[in-house]
């Protein structure tokens, strides 16, 4: 996960990285006992989200030497 997050972070092309832990907890629900079960054998996962920033050149190929100049005049 830290892994993932760091190479969001790094390729400039993803905002707002946000991750969340989900834990799973079994219940025990019988006619009036409602309660979590005795022994955990907790799962947990992580949920990482991103949000995709949109017309960024790749930053993994040069800009060619034409488009370079017509930015700079703009």
């Amino acid at each position: 996960m830290k892994e993932t997050v760091e190479a969001l972070s790094r390729s400039r092309a993803f905002v707002h990285i946000q991750t969340y832990e989900s834990l799973m907890r079994p219940w025990h629900v019988a006619r009036r006992s409602v309660r979590p079960e005795l022994t955990m054998i907790g799962h947990t996962g992580f949920l990482t989200f991103a949000h995709r920033v949109r017309d960024l050149p790749d930053f993994h190929e040069p800009v060619p030497e034409a488009e370079r100049g017509a930015a700079e005049e703009s």
